[in-house]
């Protein structure tokens, strides 16, 4: 990590995402995100980090990329090392009354426009996986019947994401696996135990990759 004029080590932690990343339905702690913060003001100096949850729900590839630049430029600084997180992907897989909400092909090429752009920012770029749904609650989900969520999509968009990673030379953290239906609050997003866990892994990944 860089350091500021005191000597200090810093780093600026941005992460873009949807509701997920946003931390919709953990009542306890406000979302892995935020249990992120926690757990490195718990293991760690404040003035290591600085985070920053700009994730908004609903948001698909689209309109993560175009509000992206500015998001970054507003909290930039030359004497601070900078980790952007992507946390989105989700939204793209959705089917809208049966029609694709966000093609693969235009989700691919969302994320490698994001990743080039991200590599501008950053000296380090991770992006998380996309997690599984409980299709027994997202055929159709509970808050708009026109809305499905299906698993093979899911698998087949959080592929793409980990090729693009690859191809790019970014970091890819997968969590397809790491939630059961029991750590979704409704199919979709995580519970409080579910937010958890994703922070866990988390936490172990950038603490280790980026913190040490």
């Amino acid at each position: 990590m860089k350091q500021d004029e005191k000597g200090d080590e810093q780093m600026n932690i941005l992460v873009f995402g949807d509701s997920i990343a946003y931390g919709i339905a953990d009542k306890e702690k406000g979302g892995w995100v935020n249990r992120l913060r926690f757990a490195l003001v718990r293991d760690r100096d404040e003035k290591e980090f600085a985070l920053f949850n700009m994730s908004i729900g609903g948001q698909t590839t689209e309109e993560i990329k175009v509000r992206f630049a500015d998001e970054c430029n507003n909290r930039r600084s030359g004497l601070e090392d900078t980790l952007i997180i992507f946390a989105i992907g989700i939204n793209d897989t959705a089917l809208v009354q049966g029609a694709e909400k966000r093609p693969i092909e235009d989700f691919r090429r969302n994320m490698i426009d994001l990743v080039g752009c991200a590599k501008t920012y950053a000296a380090h770029v991770l992006a998380v996986g996309l997690t599984k749904a409980d299709e027994t609650r997202t055929r159709p989900v509970g808050w708009n019947e026109n809305v499905c969520y299906l698993n093979d999509r899911i698998a087949a968009y959080d592929r793409e994401l980990a090729a693009v990673c690859v191809k790019y030379g970014i970091d890819y953290l997968p969590v397809f696996s790491l939630l059961t239906a029991d750590d979704l609050a409704d199919g979709l997003h995580p519970n409080e135990s579910g937010h958890q866990k994703m922070c866990e892994v988390i936490l172990q990944y950038v603490s280790k990759a980026y913190l040490s």
